[in-house]
């Protein structure tokens, strides 16, 4: 295969570098491998991704329209043909033909729009806004519709949820014609991650890239736009609603999880706050489909795919998943990606596309911290008090088994509180135990979680009981603004609020995610009992994910390919040479003294020693002169001294002083001046020894990484 800058689209001449691995890229793809590949910083390693993974992308399009060539034009004859008929398979890749050559004129109609003018704008804009805000009648009184709806069954092959909160006194069949003549006779508006519309992906295969931080996936989409595959290629950038919503009443609230639920309370019918005017209705493909051709129509980031939405008036977040059904290289943030009912609830499907990973040093971290759930003391209170005022609230109209779930969640929580609440102060130890034992301690291993999660997955009780408690605390506030305004009134304050309404903080959604955590595999993950200290004080539980293997499994087992990629992805002594050059640089601009700090005595020793071999030592004493913090106490103002007898001498050369965070020299000396003009920190201080987190992390990785010889050098 060719190798010319040409052949991959390279914005210029490729070094050999990144032709070795733009070359390996391609050949890891194209045999459906698992990739693991390492380019220094400053490498071009985004621009090797982009290139090689898009070159493999054109190739597969192009071999694949010949397969189906060739497979359509067979040896048979063509009254043979013409008697079978099509298949379901031949219409159904016609029918994806069409769409996609319907897509492509579309798209390039938008182009050629877009390269005539430098902003568009819709005439309908504001007429849009009006007709969306008159959709749905509001009702200020009606609670109806926080009342999960009747949940008869345990078995989730059918949908055992009907919302007959309000018609309860009718028989099923009913409801359910009622709700269909509903339906037909008023469009949908809302667009909620259970009803979203089954979008079929156009092309057979598609990129998934995910990088840790939306300046990093801004910073590939700007590198994919130096190529000759902007041209023609079809990208959207996914993004959280925190990122995307241009509702300034929703995005104002700044908490991811308010915005979350504040979008979709807006999306219920009879909301208080209405439909949100930049939501059309899902039957309005036009509207929707406008916005996709938009969205592909260039290489475009975040920010500007907002644009995109306030020039269309038509929701971004919502917007870009649609067009991500019609790209063919999708952007996304790792938390999107690596957490599997996000990937859910956006419509990801993985299989048969080709997964890469940027920035994959992170991967394990990531994929631990997403799956690890923590619950303090007063999060677990605040839920129980919430849940009781609910079901004292609807318990005569709960139908079905909501009733006894409601009361297995309700018991579950305060076991959980008489587990952390502790009278005895000499029992108040952080301690970690298995799943199975701390469900067996507690008493709820006779419970069935799966049923739970089950239940609370399909009635969507969460959603409803935030919906419950913000509406319960605007109540309550205004009788009590009612009151402290009525001159004839008592001149004592009201009352405060009740415990269940004094915060609004959708706290059972994180009680949900720790449900679900407990149904993981025992060997897993750890529950963690923690008692506060200075640094993070209160009562708390925790489930810690040990093993992300199980985690990333389906990723694994769906893509047809996964690429890892990153700076540095094993210690190398490279590392520990380009730390030295560093500070050698540093060491040419920081005049006087520097203090250049190392987590352990251990390390530094290795560093310098290191550094010592290969003449990098020699290289910084050429500008400052080095001293080493002694491990005897003895010698430490002996040290000092030096250090600050050559800083004042005659000479300019300065000094460096190599010395261990939380030493002898890290606490109560003061570096003022020109004894400390620049601080220099090595790694990064070691966590709490003591830390019981710290030690089964150990443990664990001790236990299953016992044979492998190559993770450290």
């Amino acid at each position: 295969m060719s190798t010319t800058s040409d052949s991959f689209g390279f914005p210029f001449e490729p070094y050999p570098i990144q032709k070795d691995f733009m070359n390996s890229l391609y050949n890891a793809l194209s045999q459906e491998k698992i990739g693991i590949f390492e380019s220094p910083t400053g490498t071009g390693k985004s621009l090797s991704l982009i290139c090689g993974s898009l070159k493999w992308l054109q190739d597969q399009e192009v071999k694949t329209t010949k397969i189906q060539s060739v497979e359509s034009t067979d040896n048979e004859p063509d009254w043979v043909t013409a008697f079978q008929g099509n298949s379901y398979e031949d219409r159904k890749r016609e029918e994806i033909e069409r769409k996609i050559a319907e897509l492509k004129k579309r798209v390039q109609h938008v182009r050629n729009i877009e390269r005539n003018q430098s902003i568009f704008e819709l005439a309908s804009k504001e007429s849009s806004k009006k007709r969306f805000k008159k959709e749905n009648a509001i009702n200020d009184d009606n609670d109806d519709e926080f009342l999960v709806g009747d949940y008869h069954s345990d078995d989730d092959q059918e949908d055992n949820l009907q919302n007959s909160s309000s018609r309860s006194h009718l028989s099923k069949e009913v409801r359910d014609l009622l709700e269909k003549f509903e339906t037909k006779k008023k469009p949908k508006v809302s667009y909620n991650d259970e009803e979203e519309e089954e979008n079929e992906d156009l092309f057979e295969t598609k990129i998934f890239y995910a990088s840790r931080t939306h300046s990093q996936l801004a910073q590939f989409v700007h590198e994919v736009n130096k190529t000759t595959h902007s041209n023609s290629l079809y990208e959207v950038s996914l993004g959280s609603r925190k990122n995307l919503c241009m509702n300034k009443e929703v995005s104002k609230l700044g908490n991811i999880h308010r915005i979350n639920e504040a979008c979709l309370d807006m999306q219920k019918k009879g909301s208080k706050k209405g439909p949100c005017s930049f939501l059309p209705s899902w039957d309005n493909k036009l509207k929707w489909d406008q916005f996709r051709d938009h969205a592909i129509a260039k290489v475009r980031d975040i920010e500007e795919l907002v644009v995109v939405g306030e020039n269309l008036s038509i929701c971004p977040y919502y917007g870009t998943r649609n067009a991500a059904k019609s790209s063919q290289l999708v952007v996304l943030p790792y938390q999107h990606l690596l957490h599997a009912n996000t990937r859910e609830s956006l419509g990801i499907s993985l299989k048969n596309n080709i997964v890469i990973i940027d920035e994959a040093h992170n991967l394990i971290e990531t994929v631990t911290s997403l799956y690890t759930v923590s619950l303090s003391l007063v999060q677990i209170q605040l839920t129980w008090n919430q849940l009781s005022l609910y079901i004292q609230k609807y318990k005569e109209r709960l139908l079905g088994k909501n009733v006894v779930y409601i009361k297995q969640i309700l018991s579950i929580l305060k076991i959980l509180i008489q587990h952390l609440q502790v009278a005895d102060k000499s029992k108040r130890k952080d301690s970690i135990i298995h799943v199975n034992e701390f469900l067996h301690q507690s008493s709820i291993d006779h419970l069935n979680m799966y049923k739970i999660k089950n239940y609370l997955e399909t009635s969507n009780l969460a959603r409803k009981l935030n919906g419950f408690i913000d509406k319960a605390k605007e109540k309550e506030e205004e009788k009590r603004r009612q009151l402290l305004s009525d001159p004839k009134g008592s001149v004592t304050p009201p009352p405060p609020l009740p415990p269940a309404l004094s915060s609004s903080i959708p706290t059972l959604t994180q009680v949900e995610a720790f449900l679900l955590a407990l149904t993981n595999p025992d060997k897993d993950g750890r529950i963690v009992i923690s008692f506060g200290n200075a640094d993070s004080p209160g009562v708390s539980i925790k489930y810690m994910l040990l093993n992300p293997a199980n985690a990333f499994k389906p990723i694994v087992d769906e893509a047809k390919s996964i690429i890892l990629a990153g700076g540095t992805m094993e210690p190398t002594r490279r590392i520990v040479n380009e730390t030295g050059l560093t500070i050698v640089n540093l060491c040419n601009v920081i005049p006087d003294g520097v203090i250049c700090f190392f987590p352990s005595f251990t390390y530094l020793e290795q560093m310098y020693n290191r550094w010592k071999e290969n003449s990098i030592l020699e290289r910084i004493e050429m500008k400052k002169k080095v001293f080493k913090e002694p491990r005897e106490s003895n010698m430490v103002e002996t040290t000092l001294r030096d250090y600050s007898l050559q800083i004042n001498s005659e000479n300019d050369k300065g000094a460096m002083l190599l010395c261990v965070v939380n030493g002898k020299m890290s606490e109560g000396i003061n570096f003022s001046d020109s004894l400390g003009r620049g601080i220099i920190m090595v790694g990064l201080p070691f966590a709490n020894r003591n830390s019981v987190e710290l030690i089964e992390k150990m443990k664990y990785a001790k236990e299953h990484t016992n044979h492998i010889n190559w993770m450290v050098e």
